[in-house]
């Protein structure tokens, strides 16, 4: 069974996956206590149909080669969402018309935003004087 830290590691890790695969407006979700379903979301547009695939494949070839396989995924067909579900981790990949409407990331709005990648860098940047993680005694 993998423990929660890991499936954060694997959102972090499906976050820059789909980065490099030129997605768009990516955010990972921490439901915390608040999903019996999962523990971590991760939600993204891409442009095009043949975009959504290398990006559904960059990810579970990632995954896979830590031995990680979906338990579900849906939208096979369709070129305007997918969703990989690795049991603790959802991967939701949107056609940006798709997601507006069906509004995960307002149905998400009380879970934890992560940083992530490029992300987390910028705001470690911000505070200069600390390092990231350091605590001002």
């Amino acid at each position: 069974m993998i423990q929660k830290a890991k499936f954060r590691k694997l959102a972090l890790f499906s976050a820059e996956i789909a980065d490099s695969k030129k997605a768009l407006d990516i955010q990972t979700y921490d439901a915390g206590s608040k999903s019996t379903l999962f523990y971590y979301a991760v939600v993204m547009s891409v442009e095009s149909g043949p975009q959504m695939e290398a990006v559904e494949e960059a990810v579970e070839a990632g995954f896979k080669k830590s031995g990680i396989y979906p338990l579900h995924r849906d939208g096979v067909q369709s070129k305007n969402w997918k969703i990989l579900d690795y049991g603790g981790l959802i991967i939701h990949v949107f056609a940006p018309q798709t997601r507006e409407f069906y509004g995960l990331d307002r149905m998400y709005f009380e879970y934890k935003k992560i940083e992530w990648g490029r992300k987390a860098e910028k705001t470690s940047r911000k505070l200069p004087g600390k390092k990231a993680g350091s605590r001002k005694t």
